[in-house]
């Protein structure tokens, strides 16, 4: 058995990477730049980088300037989520040996950047998250109900998480949301801009495809003008614009967290209602004829017949242009507003006098704190797309 795998691993090689000359030759160059990439990578991680700079400021990198005393509303939201993934994960799919290889590097890369016994509390909170993740992907077979009673309770989990994890932060006096920071308000603010972004975007999708004259060329008008200008200058707009434009009564108590989530709702919607205008398009007339000859409405024919098409063809898109917001939330620091995320607190502590000049360490862990949840939600898909009958062969 194993002999033959190996067999084909060589004939794949050969056909593959050795076929011509010219194939030959690019495999080489390739191999020779993969290996000084790596050689020099793992170098300055093992042997030239100096990590103080995380071990010290990893909880500013983390959450910023959250009050300390007020971190259990973060770990109850960051249990419940996990727990919650967890059991989605294993609705929707399978752990195989590839994700826990890479789950594993993940984990063994943080380690390598955070020295553990510096940050006891952090460590041993972080590792609770992971039991949760376990428990829930465990309590998903130990349940015995139908398929589609899991479903329910997964879509019914994720609906309730954001106001969930809104109570959690705001029961009991809450924190003020300039004190919110760090890795956790990027999270934060990609989640609800997904979430509304798609729904808003939903409706924008419809809205121009249809009949009615006003709600198409206003829905054309919105998603034009949106995506006529970059997300930074909305931002500006969102934090100098708005307060201008708002009644004096409004003016100074509409929250600037607010205001930013609504920019990224707003622009993200743009490009999902182009993404699913794209499936829509996709969806053969004679399906919409079909629902007709049963007799369905154009509400029913919509959501039961065209959407869940639509949809379908188009996830790799709407996942992709989940990703990219998921790291334009790093546009917080360009235009100057009054958060330090994640990659505003990598500045802050590049500004600490024993730590400047630790550009590539800082910039490095930065990196691959986005990287773990930008591949997370690519793998996701991945699974989503495979429960479905799609991308069988990867």
């Amino acid at each position: 058995m194993i002999s033959a795998n190996l067999f084909h691993t060589f004939k794949w090689i050969k056909i593959n990477l050795f076929s011509s000359k010219l194939n030959t030759i690019l495999t080489l160059i390739s191999l020779l730049f993969i290996f000084y990439f790596l050689t020099t990578l793992l170098s300055f991680v093992f042997f030239s980088a100096e990590w103080k700079v995380i071990d010290t400021n990893l909880r500013l990198l983390l959450i910023g300037p959250f009050p300390e005393n007020e971190e259990w509303r973060i770990w109850a939201s960051v249990y419940w989520i996990t727990a919650l993934s967890g059991f989605s994960f294993a609705h929707y799919g399978s752990i195989s040996r590839k994700i826990l290889l890479y789950s594993f590097l993940s984990i063994f890369l943080l380690m390598l950047l955070i020295e553990p016994m510096s940050n006891v509390n952090l460590f041993i909170l972080s590792i609770l998250s992971i039991i949760f993740f376990i428990v829930g992907y465990l309590f998903h077979s130990i349940i015995k109900i139908k398929s589609i009673y899991k479903n329910k309770m997964v879509l019914i989990g994720w609906a309730i998480t954001l106001p969930l994890v809104v109570l959690f932060l705001k029961i009991f006096g809450g924190v003020e949301t300039t004190k919110w920071g760090g890795y956790f308000l990027n999270i934060m603010l990609a989640w609800t801009g997904i979430i509304f972004g798609f729904i808003f975007g939903l409706l924008l999708a419809i809205g121009r495809a249809s009949s009615l004259v006003v709600i198409k060329y206003s829905c054309t008008v919105y998603i034009e003008v949106i995506r006529a200008a970059p997300l930074v200058a909305w931002l500006f707009f969102a934090y100098l614009v708005i307060p201008d434009l708002l009644p004096d009564i409004f003016a100074n108590k509409v929250d600037i967290a607010l205001r930013v989530v609504i920019v990224l709702s707003g622009f993200t919607a743009a490009y999902i209602a182009e993404i699913i205008r794209g499936g829509l398009q996709s969806v053969h007339f004679g399906q919409i004829e079909a629902a007709k000859a049963l007799g369905m409405n154009a509400y029913q024919s919509t959501s039961l017949i065209i959407l869940p098409q639509a949809i379908r063809a188009v996830i790799p898109a709407l996942v992709s242009q989940f990703i990219a917001l998921w790291k334009d939330t790093t546009l917080l620091l360009a235009a100057g507003l009054a958060f330090r995320e994640l990659l505003g607190s990598g500045k802050a502590a590049l500004s600490q006098l024993e730590f400047i000049g630790k550009y590539s360490e800082v910039y490095l862990f930065v990196a691959l704190l986005f990287w773990i949840v930008s591949f997370s939600m690519s793998r996701f898909s991945l699974n989503f797309e495979k429960k479905l009958g799609l991308n069988k062969g990867d």
